[in-house]
């Protein structure tokens, strides 16, 4: 696991990595935690067979980019954003995870600005679920469903309460089934 909680980090760039076999640890939800830091790039990653561990965690963070990584077999969320202003998350392949509240992309915690393109997320309990985020654009996605009775996309409960929310949302061009 790759955790970094500091204030003050700028730039940090994870890179051609294979991080599998990985638990929680010290308190960390995501195989690469990123939190409170800008412009981190984490890309062309392969995060694999992590029990207990979300994949890839952006949080309190701004101008980062999630690309081209393959997340598969996790234990939780493929990949969260929370809070934090002008993140994209672009080209990642996302498949394989039905643990309890293994979703495959999440937004939340007042979002700010966030891309969400070219994406692929096949067989997650729900492949996209948005909360209280603002001025998100989901564009040209394909999500595949585990089941029948699973939706692609879900809005949990801050989005339905705060209006803004949806006049702010753009989905466009993605391919759900």
């Amino acid at each position: 696991s790759i955790f970094n909680n500091s204030a003050t980090s700028t730039n940090i760039k994870i890179q051609n990595n294979t991080a599998r076999f990985n638990r929680q640890w010290n308190g960390t939800s995501g195989t690469f935690d990123l939190r409170n830091g800008d412009s981190y790039i984490v890309e062309d990653n392969i995060i694999e067979y992590n029990a207990h561990q979300r994949g890839i965690m952006i949080i309190g963070s701004n101008n980062s980019i999630v690309r081209n990584n393959i997340i598969r077999y996790s234990g939780g969320t493929g990949i969260w954003v929370q809070s934090g202003d002008s993140n994209s998350v672009v080209g990642n392949e996302l498949r394989d995870c039905n643990a309890v509240h293994a979703n495959g992309l999440t937004i939340g915690g007042g979002a700010t600005n966030t891309l969400f393109e070219n994406n692929s997320v096949y067989n997650y309990n729900i492949h996209m679920t948005l909360n209280n985020s603002y001025y998100t654009t989901v564009i040209n996605n394909y999500l595949k469903k585990l089941t029948d009775d699973t939706p692609c996309m879900a809005a949990w409960d801050d989005f339905y309460e705060y209006q803004e929310c949806w006049n702010t949302l753009t989905i466009s061009g993605n391919t759900l089934s």
